[in-house]
């Protein structure tokens, strides 16, 4: 199935988590950023790496899901965009000697544990929804240069205070709440904080 968003095209997948709500919050806190390198961490079909290629000079696209990355790959040639490389592994795990300017970062943040196929583990962010943020986190901070930036979702059902206190202890700095949308369900938010 096609979808388009600002001028770009992309196709999506059922076994690939869709953008939603989460991912468009997310682009409206990206787009004042551009650089040299960044990291859009758990990419699923691609679309805020396509955001990000457009300015920054290399974007590198990663995600645990194989068919995440192949569809990643998919929509930057349906673009027309070469500056995208996706890599499959865990959180950022395999990355070695990328430093970046932003990283982008949707995780899985439903408080349930991972069960089923790739779609289920796409939402799911463990028992308290915040496990799989923290790794992505600490993936973040070790691959992030001085002064780069973190632009990380969370939800209020995995308690945001928690996400942030977590990010203290990383090491992060100037951690504010940038962008919130509250649903029927739940308070969506993008935090982003600097590495110093």
């Amino acid at each position: 199935m096609y979808r388009s968003y600002d001028g770009l095209k992309f196709i999506v997948s059922r076994d690939v988590y869709e953008p939603a709500e989460d991912t468009y919050l997310l682009i409206s806190a990206i787009m004042g950023e551009g650089g040299k390198k960044a990291l859009d961490l758990g990419c699923g079909c691609g679309l805020i790496a396509l955001i990000l290629a457009r300015k920054f000079d290399e974007v590198i696209a990663v995600d645990i899901n194989p068919n995440a990355v192949k569809l990643t790959a998919c929509n930057a040639k349906l673009n027309n965009i070469s500056n995208i490389y996706t890599v499959r592994c865990s959180s950022g795990s395999s990355l070695r000697g990328h430093i970046f300017d932003v990283v982008a970062c949707n995780p899985p943040y439903i408080p349930v544990t991972e069960e089923g196929g790739w779609i289920h583990k796409a939402w799911s962010g463990g028992l308290t929804g915040r496990e799989v943020t923290y790794k992505m986190a600490e993936e973040a901070w070790r691959l992030l240069k001085e002064n780069g930036r973190l632009y990380i979702v969370a939800s209020s059902l995995s308690k945001i205070k928690h996400i942030k206190n977590h990010l203290v202890k990383l090491g992060f700095k100037n951690i504010r709440r940038i962008l919130s949308r509250k649903f029927f369900f739940e308070e969506l938010t993008v935090i982003r904080c600097v590495r110093c």
